[in-house]
């Protein structure tokens, strides 16, 4: 193995442990600290909240497993978009919840989209087309659309995957991959 191999899967260890880092401080906000202390997770010094009770009070468990997943963001909203419907896989209210995970998510700043425009075709927005809708027309997860016209007049819709997005997912379903393999061993 060489040295650049090393250093690459070294980088990826400590960006996963920064990540992972995240993802348990949302469950512990949430109310999932048992599940966490189960999966022997709750040993690290990572945890730099205190459980929130006024949280586990107010909302249901679903609710609160759909809160964990959107604040965690595209890999897990997509988990929950998946189990929305699968009613053959979790309970009647737990998909009434996580349905609303396929609403649309929060947009990408305009600055934000045109930069991924130029890194892609090495070109702007505005000379790439003769119309760029600034003001998307959905907003998911991963992408976001555009409503574009091109020089020749023609309407077309532009798919933008939202940046670094690839990155986090990657990262996120190494991850996940761990903690399914941590629940399978430590949570019957």
């Amino acid at each position: 193995m060489d040295i650049f191999r090393i250093g690459t899967q070294i980088q990826q260890t400590v960006k996963s442990m920064g990540r992972l880092r995240v993802i348990a401080n949302v469950m512990l906000k949430f109310g999932f600290s048992e599940l966490l202390q189960r999966m022997r997770l709750g040993k690290f010094n990572f945890l730099e909240k205190r459980e929130s009770k006024r949280i586990v009070e107010s909302m249901t468990l679903p609710q609160r497993i759909r809160a964990c997943f959107e604040e965690l963001g595209p890999t897990f909203i997509k988990l929950g978009q998946l189990l929305s419907i699968r009613p053959d896989l979790v309970p009647p209210e737990f998909v009434e919840e996580f349905k609303k995970l396929l609403d649309s998510a929060a947009p990408v700043p305009i600055a934000e989209i045109k930069r991924v425009l130029q890194e892609s075709f090495g070109d702007s927005a505005e000379h790439l087309f003769l119309q760029f809708e600034e003001t998307p027309l959905a907003s998911a997860s991963i992408a976001q659309v555009h409503g574009a016209l091109l020089h020749d007049a023609t309407e077309v819709v532009v798919k933008i995957q939202k940046p670094g997005i690839d990155k986090i997912i990657n990262t996120d379903l190494a991850i996940l991959t761990q903690l399914a393999q941590l629940l399978e061993r430590y949570v019957p």
